[in-house]
C-alpha cells in the first residue's frame, strides 16, 4: 500500500509540474508575441515620423524662395528673422543665400518692368486696404477696398486659382480661356455706361484680383424686394438693361447669367450689369455652346435641352426679370429646380392676364420657347410699344434722370475697418508652373488707372503677420 501511495504521489507531482511548465511556456509565447507587436509598432511609428519629416523638409525647401522674397518685401519680417543683427541684415544669418533685400528683388525678377515705372506705382495687393465682404461665390469673394494713391473706393473680386484649376479638371468641356473671360469682359465694359467698369486686373501666386468700380446703390433684387415699382420705373430699368445687353451682343458677348442679383444700382439710380464669370466671348450669331450654365429660374429652354444657343438666352432671362418686376413672381415657379426646369420646357407663363396688354405681349415675346422667334432675335426690342415713352438718345448717354431712388444709407458707405488680404492658400503646395501659365494674359490697367498704376509680374502672396513667427521658426528648425 505504501508503494502505491508513493507512486500516486509522484505521478501527481509530475502532472502538476507539467501543468506549470505548459503554463510558463504559454506565458513566454504570449510575452514574445506582445514584444514583437510592440517592436513592429515602434518601427512603424519611427518610419512614419521619418516620412513626415522628409515631406516637411521638402515643403520647406519649396518655400525657401518664398521666404527670401518675403524678406525683401517685408522689412518687419526681415528684422524678426534677424533680431540680433544691428546693422547689415546679411551678417550673421545662418543661410548663405540670404543677401540684402534690394539685391534679392533685382535677382528674382520682381522689379517693375514698365516703361512708365518712374511715373506710376506698381499695382499689387499692398496697393489696397480691404474693409468688408460684399459677396461670396463658388470660386472666391468680392471685397470692398480703397486704393492707396487715388483714395477711391472699389470692389475687388478675389478668385482662387486652385479652385479654378480644379473646375477645369472636373469639367473637361471648359476651355482654359473661359476662366479668364471676366477680366476680358471688364476691359470692354469701360465702353458702356450700363456695365460695371473694370479698373485693373492682376494676379499673385494663388489668387486672381479683378478691380472694379463700386456701384454703391445695392443690387436690383434687394431694391425690388424692398420697394413697390411703378410701371414707369420698370420701363426705365428695362430700357437701360436693353442698352447694356445690346452693347454686349454687339461685341460678341453672351452673359448667360443675367438676373436681378447680377444688376447693380448706382447712387443716381442707373443700372450696371455685373458678374461676367459665365459669359461667352466671340459669339457672332449662333454658337456651338451646349454647356448647361446659369441660374435655373432664368435659363432658356435651349440651355436646358443642351442644344446650341445664341444671345437669345439673354433675352429670355431679360423676360424673366421683367415678369418678376411687374408681377412680383417668377413666370415658371416650382418647389425645386427640377420642377422649375420642367415648367420652363412645358408651361406658359400663367398670370400674364394680370398685366396690361402691352406689358403682357412684351413679356410673352421675350419668353418665347423658340429662340429664332424670340423678341431680341426677331424684331427690334426698342421699337416695341412697351418703350413708347422712352427717349433712347437720352438713355444711351447715361444722363437721363432716373426714377429709381436707392437707399442712401448703403452698406458700402461710411467708415470701414481694415481687414487683412486673403492668405488661406499661403501654406499649401505651390501651383505648378504649367498651370500658372494659363493666367499669363489676365493683367490689364484701364487708361484712367494707367495714369497712376502699372502692372508687375506675378508676385508671391503676402502672408499675414501671425504667420511670420511660424514660418521663421520652421526655417530655423530646418536650417
Amino acid at each position: 500500500m505504501g508503494t502505491t501511495r508513493r507512486k500516486k504521489a509522484k505521478q501527481k507531482i509530475r502532472r502538476y509540474k507539467g501543468k506549470q511548465v505548459k503554463k510558463s511556456r504559454k506565458q513566454s509565447k504570449r510575452a514574445k508575441k506582445q514584444a514583437a507587436k510592440r517592436k513592429v509598432r515602434k518601427n512603424a511609428l519611427a518610419e512614419c515620423i521619418q516620412k513626415g519629416w522628409v515631406r516637411f523638409s521638402g515643403f520647406l525647401k519649396k518655400k525657401k524662395d518664398q521666404f527670401l522674397h518675403l524678406c525683401s518685401r517685408f522689412p518687419r519680417f526681415w528684422h524678426r528673422r534677424n533680431m540680433n543683427i544691428a546693422q547689415d541684415p546679411a551678417e550673421g544669418c545662418n543661410h548663405p543665400d540670404i543677401r540684402p533685400g534690394k539685391q534679392i528683388a533685382q535677382e528674382s525678377g520682381t522689379m517693375p518692368t514698365s516703361h512708365n515705372s518712374k511715373a506710376t506705382a506698381p499695382l499689387t495687393v499692398e496697393t489696397f486696404t480691404f474693409h468688408s465682404l460684399l459677396g461670396k461665390g463658388g470660386f472666391g469673394k468680392v471685397m470692398l477696398a480703397t486704393d492707396a494713391i487715388r483714395n477711391e473706393r472699389v470692389a475687388v473680386k478675389i478668385l482662387k486659382k486652385r479652385a479654378l484649376l480644379q473646375a477645369l479638371k472636373k469639367r473637361p468641356l471648359i476651355k482654359h480661356e473661359d476662366i479668364l473671360v471676366e477680366s476680358r469682359v471688364l476691359q470692354l465694359a469701360n465702353e458702356s455706361s450700363f456695365l460695371i467698369h473694370g479698373n485693373a486686373a492682376f494676379h499673385t501666386e494663388n489668387y486672381l484680383y479683378c478691380v472694379m468700380e463700386l456701384a454703391d446703390g445695392g443690387d436690383l433684387f434687394h431694391f425690388y424686394d424692398e420697394n413697390f415699382l411703378e410701371p414707369t420705373t420698370i420701363t426705365f430699368i428695362a430700357a437701360e438693361l436693353v442698352c447694356g445687353l445690346q452693347f454686349m451682343h454687339s461685341r460678341g458677348i453672351i452673359h448667360r447669367d443675367l438676373k436681378l442679383g447680377n444688376v447693380l444700382l448706382t447712387t443716381d439710380g442707373h443700372v450696371k450689369i455685373t458678374d461676367f464669370g459665365l459669359s461667352l466671348l466671340n459669339t457672332r450669331g449662333k454658337t456651338n455652346a451646349t454647356v448647361l450654365g446659369g441660374t435655373p429660374a432664368y435659363m432658356a429652354p435651349e440651355i436646358l435641352t443642351q442644344k446650341s444657343y445664341s444671345a437669345a438666352v439673354d433675352w429670355f432671362a431679360f423676360g424673366v426679370m421683367i415678369h418678376l418686376l411687374a408681377l412680383r413672381e417668377y413666370p415658371f415657379p416650382g418647389e425645386n429646380h427640377a420642377e422649375i426646369m420642367k415648367n420652363i420646357l412645358t408651361q406658359e407663363p400663367p398670370n400674364l392676364w394680370l398685366t396690361d396688354d402691352v406689358t403682357g405681349d412684351f413679356i410673352s415675346k421675350l419668353l418665347c420657347k423658340n429662340q429664332s422667334r424670340r423678341l431680341g432675335v426677331k424684331g427690334n426690342v426698342r421699337k416695341h410699344s412697351f418703350f413708347s415713352s422712352i427717349n433712347w438718345k437720352m438713355i444711351e448717354t447715361g444722363k437721363a434722370t432716373s426714377p429709381v431712388k436707392p437707399d442712401k444709407t448703403s452698406m458700402y458707405t461710411g467708415k470701414k475697418h481694415q481687414i487683412p488680404a486673403p492668405d488661406s492658400e499661403a501654406f499649401k503646395e505651390p501651383i505648378a508652373l504649367t498651370d500658372q501659365s494659363i493666367f499669363d494674359n489676365i493683367q490689364f490697367v484701364c487708361p484712367k488707372w494707367g495714369e497712376t498704376y502699372h502692372n508687375v509680374p506675378m508676385e508671391v502672396d503676402p502672408v499675414s503677420p501671425e504667420y511670420y513667427d511660424l514660418l521663421a521658426a520652421c526655417l530655423d528648425v530646418y536650417y
